[in-house]
């Protein structure tokens, strides 16, 4: 975050959300990003940042005594590196949580990420979507008879957003859009908007929201039940 210096993990409230989840059991990693430039951690979705992704997965899969099987926290800009490995194929998803997510890559562009998105994908002065191709969520869904359909299966998912959250790339228009094509598909989804929380919903600010997403990932957790 440019305004104060602060990465992701640095923030006191994003580290209590994590340390819930490690302290009862759970093993978290958090990949953000292709590099440690502004650029590399900025990527929305970029190929190289689900290439880096799908690397740390990999090597902690391979090197530690850890299930292959895994749930999905994707937040914010997050929103679209979760979409992209659920909707492109990636195995093993128990379940998804997303939190304040970005799920249209043109409202980004509109919403002045143009550099990020030209060092990411490689577009010039103009939104392409033919670059971007399946990394935009919306690119997955598909209209037939006016009710609009989710085409790749998805795992349970759940989509947070606070009820004053602004901005015109995380709009919960799109969230609803989402949950409803899934839905119409006939997989399982679910919209929560909480009643006067913001952005901060995505990275720890808020601990009803916290025990929530421990409670979503307990539901598709096995060992939790025996």
């Amino acid at each position: 975050n440019p305004s104060d210096n602060k990465a992701w993990i640095d923030l006191d409230e994003y580290n209590t959300m994590v340390n819930h989840f490690v302290t009862n059991g759970y093993a978290v990693f958090d990949c953000n990003g292709y590099d440690n430039t502004w650029l590399g951690v900025n990527f929305w979705g970029a190929p190289k940042g689900i290439e880096a992704w799908r690397k740390a997965y990999d090597y902690i899969t391979d090197n530690y005594n850890v299930e292959t099987s895994f749930s999905l926290f994707g937040f914010s800009m997050g929103g679209l590196t979760a979409c992209s490995l659920m909707m492109n194929g990636f195995p093993n998803i128990k379940c998804a949580i997303l939190a304040s997510p970005v799920l249209d890559l043109e409202k980004c562009w509109e919403d002045g990420q143009t550099a990020f998105m030209q060092a990411g994908y490689g577009m010039t002065t103009s939104y392409d979507p033919n670059i971007i191709g399946g990394s935009d969520p919306t690119k997955h869904l598909v209209t037939i008879n006016n009710i609009e359909y989710c085409i790749p299966k998805m795992p349970p998912i759940k989509i947070w957003y606070g009820s004053t959250e602004q901005g015109i790339a995380v709009n919960k228009s799109y969230a609803q859009r989402l949950v409803n094509a899934i839905q119409a598909s006939g997989g399982f989804a679910v919209y929560r908007e909480v009643a006067g929380a913001g952005h901060e919903i995505c990275y720890g600010g808020n601990s009803n929201c916290n025990l929530e997403y421990y409670y979503w990932v307990n539901r598709f957790n096995d060992n939790y039940y025996n």
